[in-house]
C-alpha cells in the first residue's frame, strides 16, 4: 500500500495523506477534465484502496484551479459520500424493508461520463444478488453533491 501523494503544481508540491494499492495494475487513475461545469478543466484522482475477488473499493479527490493573491493553486473540492447518499436514499429504505440488504465500502468506484462524476456503489441482496446504485454529482455550493441516484437490479 502507498501512503502519501505529492501533487506538483506551477512548481510547487503539496503532500496529501491519500493511500493506493501499491499493485502497478492499480496506480491511480488522474483525470484532467471539467466535471464541474465552468468551462475550466478540473482534476480528478481516483485511488484504489481494497481490490480482490469479488471486492473493489476506491475514493475520489476532485481539485479546481484558483487563483489567490496573484497566484495559481490547487484546491480540493468536498465529494458528498456516496454511501451515506445511499442510505438515505428512499429507494434504499424501501429495499432494505423487502429483503437484507448490506452497502459497504468494498463495492465502490467512481468514473467521470460525459463530464459528470458518478459513483457505483454496489448492494448485496439476500446475500447473492449484487445491484447497484449509480450516484451522479453536481458542483453547486463549492463542493460536489449528489444530483441523483439510480438503482439497477442485477435481476
Amino acid at each position: 500500500m502507498y501512503e502519501g501523494f505529492y501533487i506538483e503544481y506551477k512548481g510547487r508540491q503539496c503532500f496529501f495523506d491519500y493511500k493506493n494499492l501499491s499493485n502497478s495494475s492499480f496506480y491511480p487513475e488522474v483525470i484532467y477534465e471539467d466535471i464541474s461545469g465552468d468551462g475550466k478543466k478540473d482534476l480528478v484522482v481516483i485511488n484504489t484502496l481494497v481490490h480482490g475477488t469479488g471486492i473493489s473499493a476506491k475514493e475520489v479527490h476532485v481539485f479546481h484551479k484558483n487563483f489567490y493573491d496573484g497566484e495559481d493553486f490547487l484546491q480540493e473540492q468536498l465529494v458528498e459520500s456516496p454511501i451515506i447518499a445511499v442510505h438515505k436514499s428512499k429507494t434504499f429504505q424501501r429495499l432494505k424493508k423487502k429483503t437484507p440488504v448490506y452497502v459497504g465500502h468494498d463495492h465502490l468506484y467512481f468514473r467521470i461520463v460525459d463530464h459528470k462524476l458518478i459513483a457505483h456503489v454496489g448492494v448485496l441482496k439476500n446475500q447473492h444478488n449484487m445491484d447497484d446504485f449509480s450516484v451522479t454529482y453536481l458542483f453547486k455550493h463549492g463542493g460536489y453533491q449528489v444530483k441523483s441516484i439510480h438503482y439497477r437490479t442485477s435481476n
